[in-house]
């Protein structure tokens, strides 16, 4: 899909889930699944592009044998992809799914476009009177500067809270840096 990139859709959510069989051919020959953000001059984005084969041992894919066959699959994953570098100009995402290059071995994914907007942020939350700060979804790792590694924390003292979130696929150079700043309201009666 190819659109324009503006200040309200300068991040882009979206979750897959997928089956790829595996029938134990070299690399390029087996089933896979690809995504990629080709930038306006045609060349890919690093920070956008992630690629996996059957059986290549990636984290988070499971495999399960039945009836004689192997299958890679990975439960739904949640990616998020900063687009704010582009705002102004025209970019395409690209998903692909493939059968092995000998035609019979499957692949395939299915996918959900939350939709694109500018509001991926740290998120306050009050849960039975503990507060919480949410960094965005779509992250492999999570680091916040009071060293938890969590996407969610808890929270009792004010202060600047960052949070650096290495998106889902991307090279360790393309992670993101969020930031909340906690004030209580003080009353007094």
């Amino acid at each position: 899909r190819t659109f324009l990139v503006t200040q309200e859709n300068s991040k882009l959510v979206y979750r897959y889930a997928v089956i790829l069989e595996d029938p134990n051919h070299p690399d390029n020959d087996q089933p896979f699944f690809r995504t990629r953000l080709i930038k306006p001059d045609g060349s890919y984005d690093a920070c956008a592009e992630y690629l996996s084969f059957a059986g290549d041992g990636m984290p988070g894919w499971n495999s399960r044998t039945i009836s004689g066959k192997t299958y890679s699959y990975r439960n739904w994953t949640t990616v998020l992809v900063p687009l704010s570098d582009y705002i102004g100009q025209y970019i395409t995402i690209e998903i692909a799914v493939a059968d092995c290059h000998q035609t019979a071995h499957f692949g395939y994914a299915y996918l959900s476009f939350d939709g694109c907007s500018s509001e991926a942020s740290i998120q306050l939350m009050c849960q039975n009177g503990n507060y919480k700060l949410r960094a965005p979804d779509g992250g492999v790792s999570y680091s916040w500067t009071n060293g938890q590694t969590t996407q969610e924390i808890s929270i009792d003292q004010p202060g600047n809270y960052s949070c650096t979130i290495l998106p889902f696929g991307a090279a360790p150079s393309c992670s993101l840096t969020y930031s909340y700043n906690y004030q209580p309201i003080q009353f007094s009666v």
